[in-house]
């Protein structure tokens, strides 16, 4: 699903994957995406929202702060339309795995 919205991202903006930014957008998709997918009881939500933060921030090199402005303008940017349909999902993987095999 980041990959997902990594995609979804690069295409409603100018900005290109470079080897500049892509951990930094990459650790910002999977953020959003697994905040997103996550079932966890509403009492229990900002702690583990912070605790997934400052894991994906030691894990990515790159500062709590920063992930959060980079997560609510990614989010933005897509409108908060975190949906994926299973066709959406079957037609990403499809398009990709022909990419990698070619």
């Amino acid at each position: 699903m980041a990959c997902i919205l990594l995609a979804r991202f690069e295409a409603v903006t100018v900005t290109t994957l470079t080897t500049m930014n892509v951990h930094r957008l990459f650790l910002v998709a999977l953020l959003v995406a697994t905040k997103y997918l996550d079932d966890v009881p509403p009492a229990r939500l900002c702690d583990n929202a912070r605790e997934l933060l400052r894991a994906l921030s030691a894990v990515g090199g790159v500062a709590a702060a920063e992930l959060e402005q980079l997560e609510i303008a990614m989010l933005m940017l897509l409108g908060f339309d975190m949906s994926v349909s299973p066709c959406e999902y079957h037609s990403f993987c499809v398009i990709n795995c022909a990419e990698n095999s070619a």
